[in-house]
């Protein structure tokens, strides 16, 4: 019996170790795969245990991630893989506190997992905590490439240009961890705060050269084309421009409180966390619940999104309803409370949000078209569907006249109550702006909390963390003519004259 038990265990650890190799090299497939079969050899095995919690996590399905990650510490509270993956887990599930004490206590162990220190320091800085983040690097001096790349970006954040710079001349770009793409980016950083639109433009490019040959997906300006066609052949109902609404309740879920949509970077984490802080409101961020949705009904249907929405079936309201909110509860969203959906491209599921929530609220974040394109392009984004064309400066126009239009195209026809905030105003003019979307909404909103620095240690999802824990500010407004030379390729698809 002991034999055999040996075996059996040797057998999970195995497989955590492939599963743990997996992670490491970011394949998080393999990594579920090799977690459940370690698990399945040793349902005890706490490593194994709180790394598949954190695949699950990542997979969408928070309940059982979480669930998996609970049984871990209870059994191996001091474990330094557990501690790790529970941290990382934590931080992935918007719980920025819990995160930070998890990991805290893994680094003081004697021998704390290797990337427990890193992580960290990475999670402190994209909790506004810089002052924190710096010290641990010193303290434990760490210097592979993804720390001294991290101690150029607090070195910016500093107003400390030329010493990241320093920072990154030093990175070897071929090193094992080190990311060009992201080294460029940072260069470019520096470069644009010290005013050197030339040198900071040349960055960029290298970084999205590097973003573009890595991506093999297709523009998606042609689908927002096609779905303006289809939305101006539903034929005009009820345009529902901007009206005072009466004082929303937490508590009786019929769907989100309101979508926030709009072009990538064009205000809509800034509106995300002036809503999230009224008592009472929460938001999903960034999670993919509508579309999640939406494909699994035409899955089920055997029917594409174009013909859901050209030849829409008495059941698909309620599949689509009953689909979103699966979702919403995979990801422990609170539905007691008032939820924002914000994701910029969910534009393009304006129809089927208006199929399945008809009550609901859309507030479209607009901004100037040549800040918008330019803020996008010089983003170093997640590559996905949706981001992949922003990687060329004349994939980013099309892709935002692309949006624009496919709004436009929703407005005048939907039933859905919509107002549209304009980015420049709500940073020259806070109240007002806070006004109309709180009348909008029903809601107490408070202008000062765009007034205040918003310092917070729970999770920005999006490459706007900076921007939405520092105070409404003028510096991104009419950023655009300080590039006016590299942007004139565009300008004449944007409506601007060069």
């Amino acid at each position: 019996m002991v034999g055999r038990n040996a075996t059996f265990h040797s057998e999970a650890d195995r497989w955590f170790t492939s599963a743990v190799e997996a992670e490491d090299t970011r394949d998080r497939t393999a990594a579920r795969l090799h977690a459940q079969r370690a698990v399945h050899s040793d349902p005890q095995h706490t490593g194994a245990l709180a790394l598949l919690g954190l695949c699950q996590i990542r997979d969408g399905d928070r309940h059982s991630g979480r669930v998996s990650q609970h049984l871990a510490a209870q059994l191996a509270p001091d474990d330094p893989n557990v501690l790790h993956f529970v941290g990382v887990g934590s931080w992935e599930c918007e719980d920025g506190h819990q995160a930070i004490e998890t990991l805290s206590r893994a680094v003081e162990l004697e021998s704390p997992h290797p990337s427990s220190v890193p992580v960290l320091a990475q999670i402190l800085e994209l909790s506004n905590r810089t002052a924190e983040a710096q010290n641990l690097l010193d303290r434990f001096a760490v210097s592979d490439p993804a720390s001294q790349l991290l101690r150029a970006r607090l070195l910016r954040r500093s107003g400390a240009c030329g010493e990241a710079l320093e920072v990154l001349d030093r990175i070897d770009p071929s090193a094992e961890g080190a990311d060009p793409r992201l080294i460029h980016a940072e260069r470019a950083r520096c470069f644009d705060l010290g005013d050197h639109a030339e040198e900071a433009w040349e960055q960029v490019t290298f970084a999205n050269e590097i973003a573009a040959q890595r991506s093999h997906h297709s523009p998606i300006s042609p689908w927002f084309d096609r779905l303006s066609t289809v939305q101006r052949r539903r034929g005009p109902r009820r345009g529902s421009a901007a009206t005072d609404a009466e004082p929303l309740e937490a508590g009786s879920w019929a769907g989100p409180t309101a979508f926030v949509v709009g072009f990538p970077r064009s205000g809509t984490t800034l509106i995300e966390s002036l809503l999230t802080s009224a008592p009472g409101v929460t938001s999903t961020r960034e999670v993919e619940a509508i579309g999640q949705a939406v494909a699994q009904v035409c899955a089920a249907t055997g029917r594409g999104y174009l013909q859901l929405l050209s030849a829409t079936q008495p059941s698909d309201p309620e599949a689509i309803r009953t689909a979103y909110q699966r979702v919403i509860d995979a990801q422990l969203v609170d539905r007691s409370s008032l939820v924002i959906d914000k994701l910029p491209l969910n534009v393009m599921y304006l129809g089927a949000i208006e199929l399945a929530f008809p009550d609901t609220a859309v507030i479209v974040a607009r901004r100037h078209p040549a800040d918008a394109v330019l803020s996008a392009y010089v983003e170093q984004f997640a590559d996905n569907p949706g981001t992949a064309q922003l990687n060329s400066l004349d994939g980013a126009a099309q892709l935002y006249n692309s949006v624009i239009g496919l709004w436009e195209a929703v407005r005048d026809v939907t039933t859905l109550r919509w107002i549209e905030v304009d980015y420049e105003q709500l940073v020259t003019s806070p109240e007002s702006e806070t006004t109309k979307i709180s009348n909008f909404l029903g809601l107490g909103l408070d202008p000062t909390a765009l007034l205040s620095t918003r310092a917070t240690s729970a999770r920005i999802n999006t490459p706007s963390y900076t921007h939405a824990s520092e105070p409404a500010h003028l510096r991104s407004v009419g950023r655009w003519r300080r590039y006016r030379q590299q942007l004139a390729p565009v300008l004449g698809t944007l409506g601007i004259t060069p």
